[in-house]
């Protein structure tokens, strides 16, 4: 065979190989784009994946809105972000009053806590977002007060008869249409802890039982027999904070994964004595490859008990390995 045939035959070989890696980058960025796998899941992938992402949609990273009332610390949270140790990016943070669907679509995932009051047409803003393929953490009791004028999507308007009970402040309807944000998030709100019996002090309220494994990503490296806490928390910072979580139910209906459970150890009564139940979730992930989650409490607040080889003691302290691993699991 002439050797410029051969040439031919291993530069046509050469082409082959090309092509053959350029389609598997292809289907792996769309797999990786839609959720059904994540970048860090293939040594390297990231790397790649990254900055093709960005160039294409020129998105940055992450944003915090918050709000004037409710559970959590932004402040806290975007300070424990830019923690080198932890993360270490410089996530974006705003005021839900400045929030409009544009804003949102420039960032991959949007993270919302102490954000209680806010109006229909803003929970519209989100449900957008998740629609358009943003990656969302909601967090405790955002959103569970509404704005005036707005209206709770009631039982009855579903079904004329059925009882005309409230589904919750995540369910609303504006004139003649729906907006289920609680089939968002895949829980429904029933109030907050402190509300509902008072914090004062630091108290253990019961035990966090991960899913069954243990070994999903956001709660990847917790110790067993965890405690979850409220009331008043004086942190390394010395900076008191309010320790609350959310009291929320997984409708049967509304498909989700339930990652972190607090067992209460006995039947929990809201305010008129009504037995709730012994088990609630505190995480939950929902939606095409677990792009929305939902913390009870955000993961900022949260604490846990770790050995101190200084003291020689069991002491409580952060659990910061939520936030890193909530980062990692988000990540593109």
């Amino acid at each position: 065979m002439p050797d410029y045939e051969k040439t031919k035959m291993v530069l046509g070989d050469i082409w082959h190989i090309v092509l053959l890696i350029v389609l598997v980058g292809i289907v792996l960025a769309v797999i990786t784009w839609v959720g059904l796998i994540r970048c860090n899941s293939l040594p390297g992938w990231c790397e790649v994946y990254d900055p093709i992402y960005l160039s294409i949609t020129g998105k940055r990273e992450v944003l915090i809105v918050h709000g004037d009332d409710g559970i959590g610390d932004p402040q806290l949270l975007a300070a424990k972000l830019r923690d080198p140790k932890l993360v270490g990016i410089v996530a974006d943070i705003t005021h839900i009053s400045r929030i409009r669907q544009g804003n949102l679509q420039s960032y991959d995932l949007v993270i919302v806590e102490k954000a209680k009051t806010m109006s229909t047409e803003q929970l519209k803003y989100f449900i957008d977002f998740v629609d358009a393929g943003g990656k969302l953490v909601w967090t405790g009791d955002a959103g569970t007060k509404l704005s005036s004028d707005d209206e709770l999507l009631f039982k009855d308007d579903l079904d004329v008869n059925a009882a005309h009970n409230a589904l919750g402040p995540w369910a609303r309807k504006q004139g003649k249409n729906t907006v289920r944000f609680d089939s968002v998030i895949s829980v429904q709100y029933k109030g907050s802890y402190c509300e509902i019996k008072g914090c004062s002090g630091e108290i253990p309220i019961g035990l966090l039982q991960p899913e069954t494994t243990g070994n999903h990503q956001l709660i990847y490296g917790m110790a067993e027999n965890q405690q979850l806490y409220a009331g008043t928390y004086l942190g390394q910072d010395s900076v008191a904070r309010q320790l609350d979580f959310a009291i929320v139910e997984e409708p049967e209906s509304i498909g989700s994964k339930r990652i972190l459970t607090l067992d209460y150890a006995t039947q929990f009564k809201d305010k008129n004595g009504k037995e709730l139940g012994r088990y609630f979730p505190i995480i939950v992930t929902g939606g095409l490859g677990e792009k929305v989650a939902y913390f009870a409490q955000p993961p900022e607040l949260f604490l846990g008990t770790y050995w101190n080889y200084e003291t020689g003691k069991n002491e409580i302290g952060p659990m910061n390995l939520l936030i890193a691993n909530l980062y990692k699991f988000y990540r593109k």
